[in-house]
């Protein structure tokens, strides 16, 4: 099921992200838990420029989207950004993060949007989750590059 964060969902998410944090390769990277839970109680209250929902599995919250809409620099038109989509590996292929991407975009639609941009930047299933993106209609649009200092 998919639905829009609540309050109550705050330990699962932090649980949940903490495990994201160890999967990925921001793991290089120190967790600050409350910068994290002061992150997540932003996107936890969506508005008109945030979107979120969470994917519940048997009743338990198991995949996270967060993201917002905003004006191209350039442009008056609005595009849809992903900033974090994130499913617990016992609940991949569940159809959670395609359910989760798809509401996203519906928002978007609604929103006026004029484009919905995703990516992969985690360093997991880079290659997967890019064919999964590209089997929904998404087409590749540059890279991302990381260069530690």
């Amino acid at each position: 099921m998919i639905r829009e964060p609540r309050p109550s969902d705050l330990g699962a998410l932090s649980s949940m992200l903490q495990k994201m944090h160890a999967e990925t390769k921001y793991s290089a990277f120190s967790l600050s838990e409350g910068r994290m839970l002061s992150a997540l109680k932003y996107f936890m209250h969506p508005d008109e420029d945030r979107f979120g929902c969470v994917f519940e599995v048997d009743g338990v919250v198991s995949g996270v989207f967060f993201g917002h809409v905003s004006e191209l620099w350039f442009s008056e038109e609005s595009c849809g950004y992903d900033d974090l989509i994130y499913v617990l590996p016992e609940a991949r292929g569940r159809m959670g993060s395609i359910r989760m991407l798809r509401a996203f975009e519906k928002w978007c639609r609604e929103k006026g949007c004029s484009a919905v941009l995703v990516g992969v930047s985690s360093g997991v299933m880079v290659d997967r989750t890019g064919a999964l993106f590209e089997r929904l209609g998404y087409g590749r649009l540059g890279g991302v590059y990381r260069r530690c200092v």
